[in-house]
């Protein structure tokens, strides 16, 4: 990388004949949201820190986003913090924070679930869209477990699933008929299923029915153990 057309080295042991082709400033630390003071495309080299010992490292100041804050964005790391440093969204929000020292840590965020603190963390990333365990149903009766997907296959007659018992709001689960027979889907005392603007009969009276081959529903709760809500469906479901 070059910093005004001079081969990189270490800006603060540059001895070379001055330049001020662009806004450079002397940092005792790294830069944050706060340092506003500075015009978009300012460049904050890190000096000498005891602390940190991150002398050296070069951030570039992209942008102030929508609630004023500057987004800095860190372009090479010097001695004391070799390797990535940091990764930054376009919003200036970190979305993996160094040490001090040259080991990245992992944030936590929406999709993203952290277990430990530096080194060594692990990381896992929700998959897009939903996660589900199928199975083949071919007996007369099942309770629907959640985060579970079901195709109703039993010849000598439908398969009547019941809601879970519990759930937590955004618990989803689809049941699929297999074959004519189908299924019924009946719940438990307090709960009701909304389906467009018709909602079942409340507690055990209330039910959902296939009709036909390739019926299919997908239905997330809405309100922990009790209402659930059809997002999804393929056929013509009777509502009682």
């Amino acid at each position: 990388m070059e910093i005004a057309g001079v081969p990189y080295q270490n800006p603060l042991s540059y001895t070379g004949p001055n330049m001020n082709l662009i806004p450079i400033k002397v940092f005792k630390r790294e830069p944050t949201t706060t340092d506003v003071k500075y015009r978009i495309g300012s460049f904050a080299i890190i000096g000498k820190d005891p602390l940190s010992g991150t002398e050296g490292d070069l951030w570039y100041l992209s942008d102030f986003n929508t609630s004023g804050q500057a987004v800095w964005l860190q372009l090479l790391t010097g001695a004391g913090s070799p390797g990535v440093d940091s990764l930054t969204t376009d919003d200036g929000a970190p979305a993996v924070e160094p040490d001090g020292v040259g080991n990245i840590n992992i944030v936590g965020g929406t999709g993203v679930t952290v277990t430990g603190n530096g080194p060594g963390d692990t990381v896992t990333i929700a998959a897009s869209g939903i996660a589900l365990t199928w199975s083949v149903i071919t007996t007369a009766t099942q309770t629907i477990a959640v985060k579970n997907g079901y195709f109703a296959n039993r010849g000598a007659g439908s398969v009547t699933f019941t809601l879970p018992a519990a759930a937590a709001v955004g618990d989803t689960f689809i049941v699929n008929a297999k074959n004519a027979t189908g299924f019924i889907i009946k719940q438990n005392a307090l709960q009701n299923i909304q389906f467009g603007n018709q909602i079942t009969t409340s507690g055990i009276g209330g039910q959902l029915e296939s009709t036909a081959v390739g019926d299919s529903i997908e239905i997330v709760c809405s309100v922990a153990n009790t209402d659930f809500n059809v997002v999804s469906s393929i056929g013509n479901i009777i509502v009682t």
